[in-house]
């Protein structure tokens, strides 16, 4: 095993491995009132009284009628958090998200704008405005920072190209690559024991060469408004991109078909959150994602590949705050350019290599030497003053994996490295 390789596995050993860290409690840093009261418990933070940014895109849908708005408030601040403890980070996290939503969930209601949900993984309260009257008032409530659309993210571009395996192969190269089989062998597991969260375009709960999922513990759907969807796992993307990532996670070391081994760690347990339905879904769509898949199950890891843009910050905090409950979000860095949540330092940020080790043609990587300015916002004091994207590479050019109805496709994308 290379040095790289080494130190990735490593890594991901020790994160998966280390105990609770001490209950910091609600320690207070300068500035910050983290024992304050409301009616709903300690605010963690000093809450913004300025008046919130109002995105100027939301202006112009208001001009097509109706549109989703996305109130975000004041985060807690994170000295005040029990990094490492993922129960206590949770609660804090839920806390404080009650704390200081009331006020706008009020305004909202004698507004007559609905409110379409609550988060806590980021704090956000998701509306429905019909006139920038209603937008002001709501900017000027005590804790708004900012209030954006609905974003909308999507699954990255990926390549579809026909399967080029030799007939005495016994894993495909990307499990070569990292030495998979030899870590196997070495340290006596293929995964047990480690659970993983993909939250993509849907699974295929009948394929040979997956693990079956238990339809109502370890599969949710979300609707454009982060609201429970009763349904059973399926595939809903045009190049069955979740079932893909799913596979080169958990897909068979010795598979049914005539294909060579695939999957990473075949005995992990699994859990899927179709949060890109069609190929496409939304903030609020994948926050709720994320908060299943640390809350529901507390799961080690959260794979998910959209194509957020370099800087975008929306993500930030709910990336954070995976982070600081114990999770690794392992995120796909983009293609043909690098790509948040790839591009924060709290998420493990993969590109794309090919078959001999060299960068795929899509693959790109982002020298970050003032994190406040790239991303627009004041990242957490814990981050380094500057950093390189991605945190690693892997196999992503011509990648064996299932497909959707018994099958197998080789794909090409920063999605199949992560």
């Amino acid at each position: 095993m290379n040095n790289t390789a080494k130190a990735v596995f490593l890594t991901v050993i020790m994160v998966l491995s280390l105990p609770a860290m001490g209950a910091a409690g609600f320690a207070a840093s300068d500035g910050v009132s983290s024992e304050s009261e409301s009616d709903d418990g300690p605010v963690l933070s000093e809450l913004s009284e300025e008046t919130g940014e109002i995105d100027e895109e939301l202006l112009r849908d208001l001009g097509d009628g109706p549109t989703e708005a996305v109130v975000r408030l004041t985060e807690a601040d994170n000295e005040a958090l029990a990094t490492g403890d993922r129960e206590q980070v949770i609660g804090q996290l839920k806390t404080h998200a009650s704390a200081t939503q009331g006020s706008v969930i009020e305004q909202a209601e004698d507004l007559g704008a609905p409110v379409l949900n609550e988060l806590w993984i980021t704090n956000a309260i998701l509306v429905e405005i019909e006139s920038e009257r209603q937008l002001e008032a709501l900017a000027d409530v005590v804790g708004v920072e900012r209030i954006h659309p609905n974003y909308e993210y999507e699954i990255p571009d990926v390549d579809v190209e026909d399967a080029d395996i030799a007939p005495d192969q016994d894993y495909t190269y990307g499990l070569e690559q990292i030495n998979a089989p030899d870590v196997w062998d070495d340290f006596g597991t293929k995964g047990e024991g480690a659970s993983v969260a993909v939250l993509d375009g849907g699974y295929d709960n009948d394929h040979q060469d997956l693990p079956e999922i238990h339809p109502d513990d370890q599969w949710q759907e979300w609707d454009g408004d982060g609201n429970p969807v009763e349904s059973d796992p399926r595939s809903t993307s045009s190049v069955d991109h979740g079932v893909h990532v799913s596979g080169t996670i958990v897909g068979a070391d010795d598979p049914d078909g005539d294909v060579p081994g695939f999957g990473v760690a075949p005995e992990a347990t699994l859990y899927n959150g179709l949060v890109l339905p069609g190929g496409q879904g939304t903030f609020v769509q994948v926050a709720a994602g994320m908060e299943w898949s640390i809350d529901n199950w507390g799961v080690d890891i959260i794979n998910m590949s959209l194509g957020g843009g370099p800087g975008d910050d929306a993500l930030l905090p709910a990336a954070e705050h995976i982070w600081q409950a114990g999770s690794i979000l392992v995120a796909s860095n983009g293609n043909n350019q690098v790509g948040a949540p790839g591009t924060y330092w709290s998420s493990f940020g993969s590109q794309a290599v090919d078959e001999n080790e060299n960068p795929a043609s899509f693959a790109d990587e982002e020298f970050i030497d003032d994190p406040d300015s790239f991303f627009n916002t004041e990242v957490p004091d814990h981050w380094p003053d500057e950093y390189q994207t991605p945190h690693a590479s892997a196999a992503g050019v011509g990648v064996l994996s299932a497909q959707d109805g018994d099958g197998y496709d080789t794909l090409s994308g920063t999605s199949m490295s992560a």
